[in-house]
């Protein structure tokens, strides 16, 4: 069978689509690149459905963006699907950003919580948690394991991301439950937000 041929792709040709999902792979590729971001969605069908429909939309940006001429070859259809998975997966995430300051308690007085020390980082992250357990009513120490190990987080890491990072006790406490000095847990912290940045690309 001759190789998949990138101007019938171009121009739209089904059965040349058809060829390139079957060979490439494409639509299981777009579907784990969007789950991974969505942990668990495949416990019930609502949030297997979710994932499937993120994943559809993820392959016909696909489509359109080979169609403007954006991929020069077909050996960089699974790098730009992964690219556009990613990025779609991203925007959902970024739909429960705006919803942080309503949706979370004011932090107390004189803690690391406070806006003024606060990192938009962990405004994000606390975000995007609390939108996704209220959408999907997700139980969040399966979030909190999926993202430790997607991310690399070694045990203290975890324990920072779950403890202050999710569950918002201060620095202080942290540093005491762990005994470690507040500089030590800040340099912990800013380890654990490089890791998941590094996870969502760049992102927070």
């Amino acid at each position: 069978m001759p190789p998949l041929n990138l101007e019938l792709l171009i121009a739209g040709d089904d059965a040349e689509w058809q060829r390139a999902y079957d060979e490439k792979g494409l639509w299981s590729l777009a579907y784990a690149v969007v789950y991974s971001f969505f942990v668990d969605e495949d416990q019930d069908r609502d949030r297997r459905q979710f994932v499937e429909d993120v994943a559809l939309e993820v392959v016909a940006e696909l489509v359109r963006v080979v169609r403007e001429g954006r991929v020069n070859n077909v050996n960089g259809l699974r790098g730009m699907l992964r690219k556009i998975a990613r990025d779609r997966s991203i925007d959902r995430i970024r739909e429960h950003w705006f919803n942080v300051e309503r949706a979370f308690p004011q932090p107390r007085k004189d803690d690391h919580d406070a806006p003024a020390n606060q990192d938009d980082s962990e405004t994000f992250l606390r975000g995007f948690f609390l939108e996704v357990l209220g959408e999907f009513e997700r139980p969040l120490e399966a979030i909190i394991e999926e993202w430790a190990k997607q991310a690399a987080l070694d045990v203290l890491e975890k324990a920072l991301f779950r403890e202050h990072i999710v569950h918002r006790c201060t620095i202080g406490e942290f540093g005491k439950a762990h005994q470690m000095h507040p500089s030590s847990v800040m340099r912990l912290k800013k380890e654990v937000l490089r890791k998941l940045r590094g996870l969502l690309g760049g992102l927070i």
